[in-house]
Parts: C-alpha cells; structure tokens; sequence
C-alpha cells in the first residue's frame, strides 16, 4: 500500500470511529491518537484498534451529537431535562474516570430504551421515563447504562467480530471507496450504523453482566436498596411480547432478563433489607409529564 493511500486510511478510519460524521470538514485533517497499525482490511482494522482513554473520550464526544440526532432528537422541556441530569448527577459522581465529562440527555423517542458511549455520554428515551415508577428504577437504569462506559464496553465489543460483522457488503464497499476518492463524509456515514446498533440493541453477556452489576455498585455509593431498582426489569417483561426477539441494554428476552434480576439479587446480600428512596422533587417533576403508565403494551418495545 502506498503511503499517501496509508496515511488517507488512517485518518478516515480514525475519523469514521472517532466522529461519525459530526465534525466540521476542518476538522477531517486532525490528529487523533487511535493506532491503528497496518490496515489491509476493515476487518483487520477493527481487530488491531488500540484505543486508551483519551480515544474513548473523543469517540464520545464524536458520535453523541449524531447519535441523538438519528434517536430523535432531545426531548424540548428544560425541565424534565434538568430534572434527569440533577437526578444522574449523584450516580456519576460515584465514577472512578475522573477523565470523563459525563453527561446525560432525554431523548425524543418513544422505545423504552436507553443508551450510552465512551467517555461518559449516556442517553434516555422520554418513552422510559413512562415506565419508571421511581427513582430507584430509574437510577437503576442510568448505573446500567453508566457502567457501560465506566467499564469501556464498546472498546471490548469493537474487538469481537459480532460488531464487524454488521458492517454490510455495501458499508464495505463505501469505505473502501472513501479510501481510495479521500471522501471523509462517505467513511464517516459507512462506520455510523454498526454502533448505532452496538449501543441500542445491547451488548454481549459479559458485557450486560458487568453492567447490571454495576448497579449495585452505584447503590452502595448512594445508599439505595437495589431491590427496589430492579422493579423497572420486572415491567420489561410485563411491557415486552413474549415471544418478542427484540433486545436492548435493558431487556434480553424473557428467561434472559428474569436471569439477570435474580443475579443482581443474588450479588447483593442486602437487597431488600432497606426502604426505597424517599421521593424527590426532581422525579416529581418527571413525573408530572410522564405520569407512570400502569397498563402495559400502549406503548411495547418494538419488534427488530
């Protein structure tokens, strides 16, 4: 390979993986500290990727922006946004990467779904906010959704061929082509959507273990009884078909998920031995938009 071909194929990967598509064009000669090594292939690329902290914090930073926009966009009410972020500040202040910016957003959108990334971004979608029943269960959700990041679980996932392979013949195709034409925007839109769907449909076992245990973490941290988080899982299995394959971070199917509550459960010994949190105002305030639905399928987790 030709050097100036290397040295394109350096930065529009780089770029591909750190922004998808979300910088200013001048900002496709930045430096970026991802080593890539020697790229032959996009398989091979993404199998040798040596990513450190300070990469996971620019690919944060990169895709958040895009990431809520294709979610829907954030939810346009100051207050329930402000009520959320006061509600997470607690839990992140539990984080051991004092590197990381954490920051949250309510999204526009009404799967029961939440969402994070690398370097502390982390996302909820106002549908939810309809299903929580308390801050307990939500803060269960953002300590999820936090351990994620905190535990850098798209670096691991990027490395399994699970995530490679939801490249397309097609993505292929048009980052090979961005390669060769030094079309940032064209690599930048190929590397979006495998990410996309890492970060929203869930990741694997180990990952989602690691994750749920990370509540309790979170809980012993805030002097919150666990067994009053693990509630929102229950409504999972209500809310979703059970015959259902869809998945999220949250909901691995049925026998899968009831798995996972008695796992956390199990792992915290004093589950159950405490009182639920006392009501906040912040919840309240998320409460008098999205009042706690009690009957369940008005609005299901769609089907993949």
């Amino acid at each position: 390979m030709k050097k100036n071909t290397l040295d394109k194929t350096r930065r529009l990967m780089t770029l591909g993986l750190v922004s998808a598509g979300v910088m200013a064009p001048a900002a496709a000669h930045a430096q970026f500290r991802l080593d890539l090594g020697k790229i032959v292939d996009i398989v091979k690329t993404l199998e040798s990727l040596s990513i450190d902290e300070e990469d996971e914090i620019q690919m944060g930073e990169g895709l958040y922006g895009s990431l809520i926009n294709v979610s829907g966009g954030p939810y346009r009410n100051s207050a329930v946004q402000n009520a959320v972020a006061r509600i997470a500040q607690p839990i992140f202040e539990t984080s051991e990467r004092p590197a990381f910016a954490w920051d949250i957003v309510v999204l526009d959108n009404n799967e029961v779904n939440a969402w994070s990334l690398p370097g502390g971004k982390v996302a909820v979608n106002k549908g939810l906010l309809r299903y929580v029943a308390s801050e307990d269960e939500l803060s269960a959700v953002l300590s999820h959704e936090m351990g994620h990041a905190e535990l850098s679980h798209v670096k691991r996932e990027m490395k399994k061929k699970a995530f490679y392979k939801g490249f397309s013949s097609a993505a292929t195709t048009a980052v090979a082509q961005a390669v060769d034409n030094n079309n940032v925007n064209s690599a930048l839109g190929a590397l979006q959507g495998p990410m996309y769907q890492l970060v929203t449909s869930g990741y694997s076992q180990d990952s989602e273990d690691e994750a749920d245990l990370h509540i309790i973490d979170v809980f012993d941290r805030t002097g919150r009884d666990v067994a009053y988080g693990v509630g929102f899982f229950n409504t999972l299995l209500e809310l979703v078909p059970s015959k259902s394959k869809r998945t999220t971070s949250l909901f691995s199917g049925h026998p899968e998920t009831k798995k996972r509550i008695d796992n956390i459960l199990e792992a915290a010994p004093a589950a159950g031995t405490g009182s639920p949190s006392a009501p906040t105002q912040e919840f309240g305030d998320v409460k008098t938009v999205f009042p706690t639905r009690q009957v369940y399928m008005r609005q299901p987790v769609e089907e993949g």
